[in-house]
């Protein structure tokens, strides 16, 4: 019963292993995220993040200020009678939750945001690269950018870098 597994699982190998060394695979390298750094458009995008968050920092930064506000300082907090020491305790409670649930959702909301703002510029990035490829007769393009959790990323040694070419197709100097 093993014998003829093997052999099927031997000459299985060498099948795929021949049909494999006979075709011609070019592999390309490209590390995307530097490559969209590099983009004018980038610049353009960031701003327009940064602006959106900004609303939201503002609106956090007047909660604190309320906040502030309203408990000034504690000095006086040991003379106060338990029942209130309760009620400011609560209250206290309260905003800091409602500071939590707002910064959370406007974390949420900049995330999503940015994604929907790159997401065109990560587009014009590909289609362009997916052009290169086809020009080059390259059959993968891997994408070598650090911390990439998409793709096992890696570079073979024949591989080739098209960043210069990306650049050059996305007039970036």
């Amino acid at each position: 019963m093993k014998r003829p597994l093997i052999f099927l699982i031997t000459s299985l190998s060498l099948i795929l292993g021949s049909n494999a060394a006979s075709a011609q695979v070019k592999i390309g390298y490209i590390d995307l995220k530097a490559l969209i750094a590099q983009m004018p458009e980038t610049k353009d995008v960031k701003k327009q993040v940064e602006a959106y968050q900004k609303q939201f920092i503002d609106q956090l930064t007047a909660m604190m200020n309320e906040y502030s506000d309203r408990f000034p300082c504690c000095d006086g907090y040991p003379k106060l009678t338990d029942s209130l020491r309760d009620v400011i305790g609560k209250e206290f409670q309260a905003i800091q939750k409602r500071m939590q649930d707002v910064q959370d959702d406007a974390i949420k909301k900049v995330e999503a945001k940015s994604k929907e703002l790159y997401k065109p510029v990560s587009d014009k990035a590909i289609s362009a690269l997916t052009e290169i490829a086809k020009e080059n007769g390259i059959s993968y393009v891997i994408d070598s950018s650090k911390n990439n959790r998409l793709i096992v990323a890696f570079v073979a040694s024949d591989g080739i870098n098209l960043m210069d070419a990306a650049k050059a197709k996305l007039s970036i100097r």
